[in-house]
């Protein structure tokens, strides 16, 4: 039973295709993305969008580094391409599939563009699960978004038998060593 983010279950057949082999299956395939990303030269982070019958429809890389674009996470450059090729409505039946939790901005990218499900990994407000380093962030779930929305959307996972995986794409990871943020930290961590 899918349950939206106001506890509501989803009676419309908009995610009958989804089992949970296919979303771990979808979901690794979004951290093998992160692989991708971090050869690139970005952070090694990745999501994958899903029709509405589980087939990919398409991949967002992070480019943040690459791009010299603070936004381009990979759920933010993956929204793009979907709204630029799909009607909302559409979308309204699709599921983006990401290793973590997505971060404020992406989680209200995801609401605007009008993606009707999230699918995640891991949780990094999960204890334990999820490397931290000591650069800004907000501390915002997607849930606590979206509970000031009115969409009813669908979030699944976390997923715990794929925390080893995520976990190891940061493996020789650590954002303190790149120039952008070495330019960034001074002025934006509060000391």
């Amino acid at each position: 039973m899918l349950l939206t983010v106001f506890g509501n279950t989803v009676t419309d057949e908009r995610f009958s295709w989804v089992t949970k082999e296919k979303d771990i299956a979808l979901l690794r395939h979004a951290i093998k993305l992160g692989y991708k990303a971090k050869e690139l030269g970005n952070e090694p982070y990745a999501s994958v969008l899903a029709g509405p019958n589980g087939e990919i429809l398409e991949e967002g890389l992070n480019t943040c580094f690459t791009d010299n674009d603070p936004t381009a996470h990979g759920e933010m450059n993956l929204v793009r391409q979907a709204a630029a090729k799909y009607d909302p409505e559409f979308l309204w039946k699709c599921s983006i599939y990401v290793p973590g939790t997505p971060c404020p901005m992406c989680s209200c990218a995801i609401f605007f563009a009008n993606i009707g499900r999230l699918v995640v990994a891991t949780s990094i407000y999960d204890e334990g699960t999820y490397t931290t380093w000591d650069v800004p962030e907000l501390r915002l779930t997607p849930q606590e978004i979206w509970k000031k929305g009115n969409k009813d959307i669908v979030i699944s996972g976390p997923y715990p038998e794929l925390t080893e995986e995520c976990k190891a794409k940061l493996n020789g990871f650590n954002p303190l060593d790149y120039a952008y943020y070495q330019k960034t930290l001074s002025s934006l961590i509060k000391r």
